[in-house]
């Protein structure tokens, strides 16, 4: 799941389980001018080649609230 742009997101109640990316982010990738929020989700499973295999984020404004993140791997930083 890529976010990105310059306005504002609210995410809940999401289940991101099983991605990979070559790169960062493998579940979700967080590069957004905006806030961003996430409630209510599992993020379980994912991986990366690089960083981020559950979620990267790129320095961003960013609220969690019950999270469950689980069982993702990253080759360099940020399982």
């Amino acid at each position: 799941l890529y976010v990105g742009g310059s306005g504002s997101a609210d995410l809940a109640r999401l289940t991101v389980a099983g991605n990979s990316a070559v790169g960062e982010g493998g579940g979700i990738a967080i590069e957004s001018g905006g806030s961003v929020g996430l409630a209510d989700s599992t993020v379980r499973d994912n991986s990366a080649g690089m960083s981020g295999g559950g979620i990267l984020n790129a320095g961003y404004t960013v609220t969690f609230e019950r999270l469950n993140v689980t069982g993702n791997t990253a080759v360099t930083d940020g399982g």
